[in-house]
């Protein structure tokens, strides 16, 4: 049978990684919930940028060597 243990190749001798996933992960494997290798996360379809992003991508950008009009500079 295989283990959530097993699955991480947690070391033989190191008891308590093996003991909590036996005790909390194996049963949600079981029952379906779980993977022990989940896919990866879906990219987001919005994004919600902090006051300063603009600043931070503008620098980015300078220097990268990308001209950047200060006019084009959101204001908060």
């Amino acid at each position: 049978m295989e283990t959530v243990a097993n699955g991480l190749e947690l070391d033989l001798d190191d008891w308590l990684p093996r003991a909590l996933a036996a005790a909390f992960l194996d049963p949600l494997v079981a029952l379906g919930v779980a993977d022990i290798r989940p896919p990866p996360p879906h990219p987001g379809s919005a994004l919600r940028l902090g006051p300063r992003a603009s600043t931070v991508i503008g620098s980015a950008l300078v220097a990268a060597g990308e001209e950047v009009s200060l006019a084009s500079t959101p204001v908060n």
